[in-house]
């Protein structure tokens, strides 16, 4: 249950994706995001509803903040004040004061496995789980006696499961109860599975949910519900607790119904409904003082990020609209105390349509901020309110300048980030070719390269930040005064045989071979032989007891291949092996690093 499949090079097919599962018996096969195909399950336990229907039940007015004040009121569990459907397990952030919550569900898991499960809430929250179909048998396997944040998995031990084995054949009985007394308003259960590749928690989906059927609660009258008949639209509770649709006049259109999104992704539709949505009707002191007493948010990244991509939609509540942001104010602030203004910016009125597409501000695209703040000046109608239903940021960690990164240029090498988070690549130069005796490098700086000579390199140039230079001279190197390697930039010198470089050419045959500069004597402790099934053996001597690192490295100085990494070796003879099939043409260096010295080879791999 500890160990995760490698998949950085393999590619799951997007969420919703319809397949084929291979099983007679399911229906709605589609992909979950992480290469599992799942079906819809018809079950003989008639408790047991459709994938996706999990029904939470919100009971009003009933104060405290602990589970007690919930389990003793008179209208818990039969009378909800109002229920929604849930696509994920993540309860309304903004719901109200002083009100508790029932989920009820079954999960299904899509592999045989270990899971292990947590819980985020405000105020006190319980999670049960029991060992299959059985209500009877719950258990209580995670509880917050207390509160947390809505992503704050550690605050207490008991907020987190054990591992649990759950079978794929099997259906599981659910539920989760929440208290909220006052402040936050949140709940959620995560998980941590054998099938995603990384070990984050994840709010746990509606593609691995059931609803509850055999509910006794009467969901209050006018209930936006899913009666899943394609035949009806406007699903709606009546009076009888029962979900009920009109009869379609023409083609159906199923207003009502939740907007499935992905989780933690960015998506262009958005539901109607008031509990997805932010809503401010006080103004309070702004964290820009300038700004007064004020309508506002301010996120806190944590640290001073890059902002790749914004999105935000407005107030999205059905006949409510005019609640929504009309002007709002963004500033910008690595420190709270210094404020930098973005703009004024007029976001157009949300359209009140289930499926309502946001919109972006591109002037906030490339900023670099920890604290972003949003003040709103003016609603589109309500003289005492403003909200929005979601922002969206795409964000990245910005490195300190002089970093290495990767800009996905090919014909750029040194790549680094400078001071505003860009990474930027040098050029690349062409290799002298090894027929000038003696090379005098006399300008001011050298770019990335080889410089090659016969005889003798001499310079007197600087290498600069981001640069990465070899000097390769058949009998020598000679460094004279005024040369100088600056900080954030590469440098190697070897006096041995130069070696043509070779331009990588688009695509590789799989045939290689390499040339070998003639072993010197000075090369005492790492010797290099290749032979004719492609391999390169790789000796090497110690003399005495020592950390040991041996790696191949590329012409630009990047390790391609550890071969050992800081293990202490005892005196004596050792070798590795190096098929170099897969490596594409170009100039690698053979590095062994031992405590009291650092040698290097160089190796060209050619194409035969």
């Amino acid at each position: 249950s500890y160990l995760y499949e490698y998949t950085c090079n393999t590619s799951c097919p997007a969420q919703g994706t319809p397949c084929d599962d291979g099983l007679p018996y399911t229906l709605n096969d589609v992909e979950d995001g992480h290469c599992n195909c799942i079906g819809e399950v018809n079950p003989s336990n008639n408790c047991i509803g459709a994938r996706g229907d999990v029904l939470a039940m919100f009971y009003d007015s009933i104060s405290g903040g602990d589970i007690n004040n919930l389990y003793n009121a008179a209208k818990y569990p039969l009378e909800p004040d109002t229920a929604i459907e849930m696509s994920e397990m993540k309860m309304p952030y903004s719901f109200n004061d002083s009100y508790g919550t029932l989920v009820k569900g079954y999960l299904k898991v899509p592999v045989t496995g270990g899971y292990q499960f947590n819980i985020t809430g405000d105020d006190d929250t319980r999670l049960y789980l029991s060992n299959g179909e059985n209500i009877n048998n719950i258990s209580l396997i995670a509880e917050i006696d207390g509160w947390t944040s809505r992503t704050q998995h550690y605050k207490f031990p008991s907020q987190t499961s054990s591992v649990i084995s759950l079978n794929s054949s099997n259906f599981y009985y659910f539920e989760l109860h929440h208290k909220e007394g006052g402040g936050g308003d949140h709940s959620a259960i995560f998980w941590k599975t054998p099938f995603r590749p990384d070990t984050n928690w994840t709010a746990i989906q509606g593609l691995f949910t059931y609803g509850y059927d055999c509910e006794l609660a009467c969901v209050p009258l006018g209930t936006t519900c899913n009666d899943h008949d394609p035949n009806t639209e406007n699903d709606k509770y009546d009076g009888n607790c029962n979900c009920v649709g009109t009869p379609c006049n023409g083609p159906c259109n199923e207003g009502n119904d939740f907007v499935n999104t992905e989780s933690c992704a960015p998506s262009d539709a958005y539901s109607n409904n008031a509990m997805d949505s932010w809503l401010s009707c006080q103004e309070t002191p702004n964290p820009n003082t300038a700004r007064g007493n004020s309508h506002w948010i301010m996120y806190d990244f944590g640290e001073s990020l890059k902002i790749e991509r914004h999105t935000y939609w407005n107030y999205n509540v059905e006949n409510e609209t005019g609640k929504g942001v009309k002007t709002v104010i963004i500033d910008y602030s690595d420190n709270q105390s210094s404020w930098t203004n973005l703009g004024t910016f007029q976001w157009p009125e949300a359209t009140g349509l289930n499926g309502y597409v946001g919109d972006s501000i591109p002037e906030l695209n490339g900023v670099i901020a920890r604290y972003l703040l949003f003040t709103v000046t003016e609603s589109w109608s309500s003289p005492s309110c403003a909200g929005f239903s979601e922002i969206v940021f795409d964000i990245r960690r910005c490195f300190i300048g002089g970093t290495a990164c990767d800009d996905g240029d090919p014909n750029t090498h040194g790549d680094i980030y400078d001071n505003f988070c860009n990474c930027i690549g040098v050029p690349l130069v062409l290799n002298n070719p090894c027929d000038t005796p003696i090379l005098y490098l006399t300008q001011a700086t050298v770019n990335t390269g080889d410089y090659n000579a016969t005889d003798k390199v001499i310079a007197t140039a600087d290498v600069n930040l981001g640069n990465i230079v070899t000097f390769t001279g058949g009998n020598a190197v000679r460094l004279d005064p005024g040369f100088e390697v600056n900080t954030g930039a590469l440098f190697y010198a070897s006096a041995e045989p130069c070696a043509q470089a070779l331009s990588a050419p688009e695509s590789f045959p799989v045939n290689r071979e390499i040339h070998l500069p003639d072993i010197s004597d000075h090369h005492d402790a790492l010797n290099l032989e290749y032979n004719d099934a492609g391999v390169l053996d790789i000796h090497f001597i110690l003399d005495a007891p020592s950390d040991v690192e041996l790696r191949l490295e590329d012409s630009d100085g990047r390790l391609i291949f550890p071969f050992i990494q800081g293990s202490s070796l005892e005196p004596g003879q050792y070798s590795k092996r190096l098929p170099v099939q897969n490596l594409r043409p170009d100039m690698y260096h053979v590095v062994l690093q031992t405590e009291k010295d650092i040698e290097r080879q160089r190796v060209v791999v050619m194409d035969n």
